[in-house]
C-alpha cells in the first residue's frame, strides 16, 4: 500500500468528484464527513516504528512516491499531520450539515488539505513553497463564496503569500546545493534574511499582518476561519523542518533570537489589537496573530523543550478558535453587524453561545483549567531561565488578554432591549456547544491525553530534539 496515494491522491480524486456531484450538497457533505473520518482514523492507526516501515495492522505503507521528478515522502509528522487535518476538516463538514450552512469547503476542503500535506512532504522540501502557493490559490474561491466583488483582503493574502513563495524559492535557488553548509559568510546572512523575510510574511508577523483581520472582517466566516486555524499551523510545522534540514541554518544562532523577538511581536500586537477592537471579527482575527506567536516564541527559546512546547500549543489553537469561529457564524444568522454593541444581553438570549465564547477567550489568555494553560505555565518558566525579558513581555500579552476576556464579558452581560426579539438558541445549538465547552475543560483538567500524541509532530525531527 502506498501512502501518499491513500491520504493524497485519493482524497484529491475525491474532491473532484464530490465538485461535479454538489448538487446533491447535504449528501456529498455526508460523504466527505465519512471520508475524512477515516483518514484520521487510518492516521491514528498507523505504527511507525524507529528505522522502520510503517504499517497498519501488519500491513507495510509505502511512505514514498515519485511524482514529476519529486518525492512525496509522508514520516512521522506527515502522519500526524494528516490525523489533525482530516480531523478538523471532518468536524467542519458534520457541524455544517448539523447547522444546515452550505459552504465551498465541501469539497475544496478535501484538496486543499491534500495540498497542504504535500507541501509538507515534498522532497527536496524547499519546492514546499510553490505547492503551499497552490493551496492558497485553491483557498481564494472558496473564500470569496457568495461574494462577487473584487475584495482588497484577499488581494493582500494573495500579495503576501506570494512575495513569500518567491523569497523561500529564491533562497533555495541560492543556496542550491548548499544543504550542508553554504559556501561563505556573505552568502549565509543574505540566504537567512530572503529565507526569514519570506516566512515573516507567511506567518503574518508585523507589519505584514494586516490580511489576517481584514479577512476576518469581510470574507465568510465558516470559510476563513478553517483557512485561518490550518494554514499557520503548516506553515509553522514546515518552518521547523527547515531547521532540522539545514545545518547552517539551525546553527546559526541568531535564528533563534529572531523567532524569539517576532513571537514576541505576535504575541504583543496581536493581545494589544484585540483589546481594542469594536468588531468581533477583527477581535478573533489578533487573536489568531497571538497564538501564532506563542508557537514561535516556544521555538524560539531553541532547546528540546522548547520545540516540544511549540507542538502542544496546536491543539488548543484548534478547539479554541473552532469554537469561537462556530459562535460567530451561528450569530451572524441574525445579526447584520458583528459590533460588540450588538452583543448586549448575549448572556440572557443565547445563554450557551455565549459561554461558549468566552470559555474559548479565556482559554486562549491562558487561564488555569484550560488546555493553553499547562504548555503556556511550562513556557513561562523556561523564559524565566532563557529569555527573562520575553517573560515579562508574555506576562503582559496575557494580562492584555485577560482585560479583553473581561471587557468582553461585560458586554455580554449588560442588558439591552436589542435581543429582546432574538430567536433562543434551540436544541441543536444548546447540545453542540455544550459538547464543545466539556470537551474544552476536559482537555485542560487532562491536558496529557492530549497533548502526548503532538510530540511526534517533531519527534521525528532529530537535530532539534535529540
Amino acid at each position: 500500500m502506498n501512502g501518499p496515494f491513500i491520504w493524497i491522491i485519493i482524497p484529491a480524486f475525491f474532491s473532484v468528484l464530490f465538485y461535479i456531484f454538489r448538487k446533491n450538497y447535504w449528501l456529498v457533505c455526508l460523504f466527505q464527513t465519512a471520508l475524512c473520518f477515516i483518514l484520521a482514523l487510518l492516521a491514528v492507526l498507523i505504527k511507525y516504528p524507529a528505522g522502520g516501515t510503517p504499517s497498519i495492522f501488519g500491513i507495510e505503507i509505502t511512505p514514498s512516491l515519485n511524482f514529476l521528478g519529486r518525492v512525496i515522502n509522508l514520516d512521522q509528522s506527515s502522519f500526524r499531520m494528516l490525523l489533525v487535518l482530516n480531523g478538523l476538516l471532518g468536524f467542519w463538514s458534520l457541524s455544517l450539515y448539523i447547522h444546515r450552512i452550505p459552504s465551498l469547503l465541501v469539497p475544496l476542503g478535501i484538496i486543499f488539505n491534500s495540498f497542504l500535506i504535500s507541501a509538507l512532504a515534498v522532497e527536496p522540501f524547499l519546492y514546499s513553497g510553490l505547492i503551499l502557493e497552490i493551496a492558497v490559490l485553491v483557498s481564494v474561491p472558496v473564500m470569496l463564496e457568495n461574494n462577487r466583488q473584487e475584495n482588497e483582503a484577499v488581494l493582500r493574502y494573495l500579495f503576501f503569500f506570494s512575495i513569500g513563495m518567491v523569497l523561500i524559492l529564491l533562497a533555495g535557488w541560492y543556496l542550491a546545493g548548499g544543504e550542508i553548509s553554504p559556501v561563505n559568510e556573505e552568502q549565509l546572512i543574505q540566504a537567512t534574511l530572503i529565507l526569514g523575510l519570506g516566512f515573516i510574511m507567511w506567518l503574518a508577523v508585523f507589519p505584514f499582518h494586516t490580511w489576517i483581520p481584514a479577512v476576518s472582517e469581510s470574507l465568510r466566516t465558516v470559510n476563513t476561519f478553517y483557512i485561518l486555524i490550518t494554514l499557520p499551523i503548516i506553515i509553522f510545522v514546515l518552518l521547523l523542518k527547515y531547521l532540522n534540514g539545514f545545518s547552517w541554518l539551525r546553527e546559526y544562532s541568531i535564528i533563534y533570537q529572531a523567532l524569539g523577538i517576532l513571537g514576541m511581536i505576535l504575541c504583543i500586537t496581536g493581545s494589544l489589537w484585540a483589546a481594542f477592537q469594536k468588531d468581533l471579527h477583527r477581535t478573533v482575527g489578533y487573536l489568531f496573530l497571538f497564538s501564532i506567536g506563542l508557537m514561535l516564541s516556544s521555538a524560539g527559546l531553541n532547546s528540546i523543550l522548547g520545540f516540544y512546547l511549540s507542538t502542544y500549543f496546536i491543539y488548543p489553537r484548534i478547539i479554541n478558535f473552532f469554537i469561537l469561529a462556530w459562535t460567530i457564524v451561528l450569530l451572524e444568522r441574525e445579526l447584520q453587524s458583528m459590533n460588540l454593541k450588538t452583543m448586549k444581553s448575549l448572556f440572557y438570549t443565547k445563554p450557551i453561545t455565549a459561554s461558549a465564547f468566552i470559555v474559548s477567550v479565556f482559554s486562549i489568555a491562558a487561564m488555569p483549567f484550560t488546555p493553553t494553560f499547562p504548555p503556556t505555565f511550562s513556557l513561562l518558566e523556561l523564559m524565566s531561565q532563557k529569555f527573562p525579558s520575553g517573560l515579562w513581555v508574555l506576562l503582559f500579552s496575557i494580562a492584555i488578554l485577560s482585560f479583553t476576556f473581561f471587557r468582553l464579558l461585560l458586554i455580554f452581560l449588560t442588558q439591552s432591549d436589542y435581543y429582546i426579539d432574538s430567536n433562543p438558541e434551540d436544541i441543536h445549538e444548546k447540545l453542540f456547544f455544550g459538547v464543545l465547552i466539556i470537551i474544552l475543560i476536559f482537555s485542560g483538567i487532562f491536558p496529557n491525553f492530549f497533548f502526548s500524541a503532538s510530540e511526534s509532530i517533531v519527534s521525528g525531527y532529530d537535530f532539534l530534539v535529540q
